[in-house]
């Protein structure tokens, strides 16, 4: 699930085939957090520019492919936020992002699956009985296994770290105060175990 400073990639990445083991896990971990903050502050257009950002670091689509992913992927979030989408537009608009994602990255997964996996998690932190660290952090675990068709220790790892990052968002809000600061440093441990993890598949 988004906010915000903006860190654009080059353009030049439109032009080579994308390393997708080569993000920098420091700048889409804070690219995450800066998502997350606009998510709950409803500020779209930021959530926008740090999605885009994100697209382009971690899987390196070109300028124009992470635009067009990154304003299917915030209307689906905000339409979540707002609930001013039903459940079937929102896994519809996350397909046709992850369709454009796999396309360019050359990874070999299935949108339709990849979309329910995601939604998925988004559905289960707002589900009492559903919505621990350690579930969240199973079915981010699944997300990850759908998109790169493999699993390990490092890419659970990964999952587990960035369900913890949600659960301190959401626990640290409840009492008046969101800790960012944590947020970011789990986002980082997250990220950088799941450059570990991808490289060794």
């Amino acid at each position: 699930m988004k906010c915000f400073l903006v860190f654009l990639l080059t353009t030049l990445m439109s032009l080579v085939t994308p390393n997708l083991f080569a993000f920098d896990p420091g700048l889409v971990a804070k690219s995450e957090t800066n998502q997350w903050k606009a998510y709950y502050e409803k500020q779209p257009l930021l959530l926008l520019v740090e999605l885009a950002s994100t697209l382009q670091n971690q899987f390196g689509l070109n300028e124009k492919d992470a635009g067009a992913v990154a304003q299917l992927f915030m209307h689906a979030a905000m339409g979540f936020r707002t609930s001013s989408l039903d459940k079937k537009t929102i896994q519809v608009e996350l397909m046709a992002g992850y369709n454009i994602i796999q396309k360019a990255s050359g990874l070999n997964f299935d949108p339709a699956e990849v979309a329910r996996a995601e939604f998925a998690w988004w559905i289960a932190r707002r589900t009492p009985g559903q919505d621990s660290s350690e579930q969240i952090g199973r079915l981010i675990s699944d997300l990850y296994k759908t998109i790169y068709g493999k699993s390990n220790p490092d890419i659970i790892h990964a999952a587990m770290k960035r369900a913890e990052a949600a659960h301190v968002r959401d626990s640290s809000a409840s009492k008046g105060q969101t800790d960012w600061v944590t947020v970011e440093k789990l986002l980082v441990e997250s990220y950088t175990s799941l450059k570990k993890g991808t490289a060794a598949l």
